[in-house]
């Protein structure tokens, strides 16, 4: 049983002094694995008396096994402790992984190869994403159309050809608006 496994079973039976001392030696595991008796009681404020009393209460039968207790556990608090290069090392992953990984070169070409690029965002960030892409789109001398919303997107309808490509940005891209939209873009001859 670890140190702060026996002090919550002894909880009920300590004082506010017990508590104050068991909880400034959970706080600093480390100081407490390196110090005397004397050094401990004197960090909590307390007579040596007093903090035996209180360690005996947490059913911690010496000093010795309470520097046993905080070695140990200072030690667990070291070894299953994430480093910061180990988050550092776990973000750069996911970013490879999620940048770097997939190849969009089918869409690119797709874009290269269209007569008329529209753009539609289904909410208001998708539509703040569609105006980025535009703005992408056109430092690359590409035009594109930005509609906003379903009224815009009947009337290019009349003029959409097989060579033309409509970007929908959706977060789920499963909203019941969404699926309306892709039935009314479905034309016969063009991609789906």
């Amino acid at each position: 049983m670890n140190l702060e496994e026996r002090i919550a079973q002894a909880y009920d039976n300590l004082n506010n002094t017990d508590r104050r001392i068991l909880s400034l030696i959970v706080q600093d595991p480390a100081h407490f694995a390196s110090c005397s008796a004397a050094e401990a009681a004197g960090y909590c404020s307390v007579s040596r008396a007093t903090l035996l009393r209180a360690i005996r209460k947490a059913d911690i039968p010496s000093f010795a096994a309470l520097k046993y207790l905080c070695g140990t556990q200072h030690q667990e608090i070291r070894e299953t402790g994430s480093t910061i290069r180990d988050i550092y090392k776990e973000y750069e992953s996911v970013l490879y992984q999620l940048l770097l990984k997939p190849s969009f070169e089918k869409q690119a070409k797709l874009i290269l190869e269209s007569r008329k690029i529209y753009l539609y965002g289904t909410g208001n960030e998708q539509k703040a994403i569609a105006g980025y892409l535009k703005s992408r789109l056109l430092e690359c001398g590409i035009l594109a159309q930005e509609l906003f919303d379903e009224g815009e997107i009947d009337f290019c309808l009349s003029s959409l050809k097989k060579e033309d490509l409509f970007i929908v940005i959706s977060l789920s891209g499963t909203s019941p608006a969404l699926i309306r939209l892709v039935h009314k873009l479905h034309v016969p001859g063009t991609m789906a």
